[in-house]
Formats: structure tokens, sequence, C-alpha cells
């Protein structure tokens, strides 16, 4: 039984956007991809990238080149209310860091 193709709309040019994109087009379906940023580009954030993650860059083919940028965490710590940095020198209600 063939798959319908769908019309699709993501909003969002994150991490996930895109990759959804892709792999939506590839099975056929029409995709439009909606982002309120006038460009797609790195704000300076990073993120973390698990093994599911991983599996996705692999999927999409694009895996190989990712070790060589990647720097292991080997801990990681929060406080329920409140963010704190990981150097320890500023805290954030959580309220606040969500705005």
């Amino acid at each position: 039984m063939a798959l319908q193709k769908l019309r699709i709309a993501i909003v969002g040019c994150g991490t996930a956007g895109p990759a959804a994109a892709v792999l939506l087009k590839r099975q056929g379906h029409e995709v439009v991809l909606f982002e309120r940023a006038p460009e797609c580009k790195a704000v300076g954030a990073g993120f973390l990238l698990q093994p599911s993650g991983m599996a996705v860059l692999e999927e999409l083919g694009i895996m190989k080149g990712v070790p060589a940028r990647l720097l292991m965490m080997l801990s990681m710590a929060g406080q329920i209310g409140t963010w704190r940095c990981p150097a320890g020198n500023a805290s954030v209600p959580r309220d606040e860091a969500a705005k």
C-alpha cells in the first residue's frame, strides 16, 4: 500500500525543523519550512546531542564529520526552580530564564 503524499508545514529552523523537512521530503511529501528569523544561522548556543540525535544525523548522511566538532560533557547539574551555569558564577530564577 502506497503512502499518501502530504503537504506539511514545519515551523522553526532550529535543529529539528530542517531534519524533519529533509526526512519527510525523502519520503515524497511536499514540505515547507517556516522561520521568523530573516536568515537561518548559528546563534552561538550549544545543544546536547544524545544517541537518538546521532542516529538522525546518520540517517541524514551527515554524521561522518560531526565527531570532530563535538565536546564531551562529563557532568551536568541543575537545581529545581533555578538555572545555574556550570561555572557557578550566575544564577537566574527559572521564570526569568524562560523570558
